[in-house]
């Protein structure tokens, strides 16, 4: 009597109007067993595995799989009441990908082109942002040009420069890294990803904090060049009042990931509809405080620019022109300089970088073209 062997693990295409009395993925002995006589009218015996779970719908990478046994029907009790198996691995994926799944080629090549557009940008940022700190902010030129919790008037303005350059890795350059892993690591299992971009958010944590309190100190502690107590209020202006939502929208989304998409997974199959229902939501908020992020850093680039440059800001475009130092605006005293030149155009650089990034990721993670169509969901 010939034995057959019910494989669940992994779908096989089949014919059209199969027989109704047969489940129509019954398939003989061995992996690449064919469909001819998956649809006769013979009694067919389940298969039952010693050591696996029978809610379990596929087996880890890392399991020892044991010889699979199949137990006959109840009409051949006359027979061997279990017959041994020929071991074989079974599939560790859930789903095979299809030609349907992947992106086409000129899809591809534009999502490529785009995503090294960002990258380039999101280094770049960091990169100019510490030329800027070093280049114009490292007034004494000793020690490092950062501090913490020192005394003194410099000491307070190395303190200071840790708030763009902290918050600006923390808000654009982690958030940004952990919004494209979605789109970046294709070839990862899905938890993979969910894990590096919890990382993500988790190294943007510190980052934020610090420059919060960096801030906060500089505005509470601020002295005049005779040492008085000269503070400046909190959250006065414009890029405070932003910078408030965004955290508060970053720490909201943060907790309801990991508690929706991580902690949850202990039932999985219990929440996979409210997890399925919250990805749109999720995705949305986060791309939002991505957003805001990005206004609030050029809202800081714009008040940094007139508080520090004041009335020679707008000079460097009469001095590119080629008007002489003298007939530009000075302060104090000092004649305009190449130095006022090239700190308003690095300025107005990064800010221009973070309105680039603002149209590329949400470019990047919401064209349908970009996305696998196996991946709607966390």
């Amino acid at each position: 009597m010939s034995k057959k062997v019910l494989e669940t693990d992994f779908p096989l295409m089949v014919p059209p109007n199969p027989p109704l009395s047969v489940h129509p993925r019954m398939v003989e002995h061995g992996r690449n067993g064919s469909l001819r006589r998956a649809y006769s009218s013979e009694e067919l015996a389940p298969l039952h595995s010693p050591s696996s779970s029978e809610t379990s719908d596929y087996l880890s990478d890392t399991q020892e799989h044991p010889e699979y046994l199949l137990q006959q029907s109840d009409h051949y009790h006359n027979q061997e009441h279990l017959v041994k198996h020929p071991p074989f691995r079974p599939p560790t994926h859930r789903h095979r990908r299809t030609e349907d799944d992947q992106m086409s080629r000129g899809a591809r090549c534009c999502f490529g082109l785009l995503f090294l557009t960002t990258q380039v940008l999101l280094h770049g940022l960091i990169t100019l942002i510490l030329y800027w700190v070093i280049q114009f902010r490292w007034k004494d030129g000793q020690g490092l040009p950062f501090a913490w919790r020192g005394t003194g008037r410099v000491a307070l303005e190395k303190q200071w420069n840790l708030h763009p350059v902290l918050m600006v890795t923390g808000f654009i350059y982690c958030m940004g890294q952990a919004m494209l892993v979605y789109r970046s690591c294709r070839c990862c299992r899905r938890i993979y990803n969910k894990l590096l971009h919890t990382f993500f958010h988790i190294l943007a944590i510190p980052c934020v904090v610090l420059g919060f309190l960096a801030a906060w100190d500089y505005h509470s502690l601020r002295t005049d060049k005779d040492g008085n107590a000269d503070p400046i209020p909190h959250f006065y202006s414009i890029h405070s009042w932003l910078g408030l939502l965004t955290m508060g929208l970053f720490l909201l989304q943060f907790l309801v990931g990991v508690f929706s998409f991580l902690l949850l997974l202990c039932c999985e199959s219990a929440t996979a509809s409210y997890r399925a229902a919250l990805v749109p939501i999720h995705s949305t908020v986060g791309t939002t405080t991505f957003l805001l992020a990005v206004a609030t850093a050029v809202a800081g680039l714009t008040e940094k620019a007139f508080f520090e440059l004041s009335i020679t800001y707008p000079g460097w475009v009469r001095y590119i022109q080629g008007a002489a130092p003298e007939d530009l605006p000075s302060i104090g005293g000092i004649p305009y300089s190449s130095g006022h030149f090239l700190e308003s155009v690095l300025l107005n650089v990064m800010a221009a970088t973070l309105a680039l990034l603002g149209v590329l990721m949400p470019l990047l993670l919401w064209t349908p073209q970009f996305r696998n169509r196996s991946q709607h969901s966390h």
